[in-house]
């Protein structure tokens, strides 16, 4: 009989030396020690001991050995497959080996279970993301649309407050009008009262009146007779009214220019710049105006001479040019003859003393405006004075002057071309 410590030490080896075996028949990296079916053990042609007493001591160590390494076996499998149920061992081959199926290990199944959940899982990730951004896209499309929508729905409300505003605008005008119209209507109708009222007033006394045709010629009598009076009362009124303002521009032109200038003939001198010619530039030019005697023409002679004290004719100009006569006008002092009050005579004052003639200087009175006019041409005496304009002096020294001015080119209108100015005017 074998001691019992022998007979430990070969149960051990034969423990090892199975578990070796199954490992390499596996062809797996796994633990170089791998467990042993108990019943494969039981079964294992392993011989047991006849030997009462150091065949079970032999016995016992085996399986305590067999039992821890097991124990050991399942917690790593537990770690790497989880709580799986332990495959059924191959059957035993008629040779008594172990059949290699690889289908039925353990470790083959959870990988192939891993790999088929990853591979679903990667799937249904992809049909989630297209399923989302398909969502998606439509969803950025609605947005689209919503966001045109509610521009064109903000554009036709501001159009709407336009056409709102117009109207309440015009709605406001029509309302103005109306109301217009309303009080136009009553003061036509008021109107259209009164001339009813009048035209019954009329038709009441029209019994009263005398025939149409005898009325009518006494009106015309007496017409006739109030205008006669008039006028003849009129002319002797007019006629001293004239006389009257004779007399007042005497003793004005007297207390103004008197004391310097005597009681007249008074002497005025033109300075003037004729514009340039072909041949030569712009020259300066003179002539001398002699007034008419003061008590011929007094109340022209005052206007003019109180003209000239204020300069008023300084910077005037020679603008037309007609067949008899060049004519004089203020080009921006209007207003200043108007605030003086010096814009023209009361009225036209006639001498039959001192007649229009050629070189004759006087005042233009048909335009209503303040313009002197020197005649160029001979005029008819005394017996048709009082068809011209009148004249209160006379060029006495500068005629070539005043025929310089007058053979100026002029356009279809009588006007000159190039403007004579009137530098200065003064008393000498």
């Amino acid at each position: 009989m074998m001691s019992p410590t022998r007979s430990e030490a070969l149960s051990k080896e034969l423990a090892i030396s199975g578990l070796r075996k199954r490992g390499s028949d596996s062809g797996k990296n796994v633990l170089p020690m791998t467990t042993m079916d108990t019943n494969a053990m039981e079964e294992g042609k392993l011989k047991r001991s006849e030997s009462t007493g150091s065949a079970s001591s032999s016995n016992n160590v085996t399986k305590s050995v067999i039992a821890s390494m097991a124990g050991r076996n399942s917690k790593d499998k537990k770690q790497r497959f989880g709580d799986r149920p332990r495959s059924q061992p191959p059957p035993p081959s008629p040779n008594g080996k172990k059949f290699k199926d690889n289908a039925a290990q353990p470790g083959n199944k959870g990988i192939r279970r891993t790999f088929y959940s990853l591979c679903f899982k990667m799937v249904f990730l992809l049909f989630i993301a297209f399923g989302a951004r398909t969502l998606f896209n439509k969803a950025v499309l609605k947005y689209t649309e919503f966001g045109n929508g509610l521009q064109d729905i903000t554009k036709e409300r501001d159009d709407l407050n336009e056409k709102n505003k117009l109207m309440a605008s015009q709605n406001s005008k029509l309302s103005k009008a109306n109301a217009e119209l309303e009080f136009n209507y009553k003061a036509l109708e008021k109107e259209r009262n009164d001339i009813k009222n009048m035209y019954d007033d009329m038709k009441t006394k029209q019994g009263d009146m005398v025939e149409k045709g005898v009325l009518e010629q006494k009106v015309k009598e007496e017409r006739s007779r109030l205008e006669r009076e008039m006028a003849e009362r009129g002319g002797i009124e007019i006629e001293a009214l004239r006389k009257s303002i004779q007399k007042q521009s005497h003793r004005e032109v007297m207390d103004r220019f008197g004391k310097k200038y005597g009681s007249g003939p008074y002497k005025i001198e033109f300075q003037i710049e004729l514009p340039d010619q072909p041949d030569q530039s712009p020259s300066f030019r003179y002539f001398v105006v002699e007034t008419a005697p003061l008590l011929q023409m007094p109340h022209s002679i005052s206007i003019f001479l109180e003209q000239v004290e204020e300069n008023l004719w300084d910077g005037s100009s020679f603008l037309i040019n007609n067949v008899q006569t060049v004519v004089a006008r203020p080009r921006d002092k209007l207003q200043d003859f108007e605030n003086a009050m010096l814009g023209s005579v009361s009225f036209d004052e006639y001498s039959d003393d001192f007649p229009l003639e050629a070189y004759t200087l006087g005042f233009n009175t048909e335009s209503g405006k303040p313009e002197i006019y020197i005649s160029t041409k001979v005029h008819p005496g005394p017996a048709s004075a009082k068809d011209h304009n009148p004249g209160f002096g006379r060029i006495s020294n500068g005629h070539d002057v005043i025929d310089m001015m007058s053979s100026l080119p002029v356009n279809s209108e009588g006007e000159l071309r190039k403007e004579v100015v009137i530098k200065r005017v003064y008393l000498i």
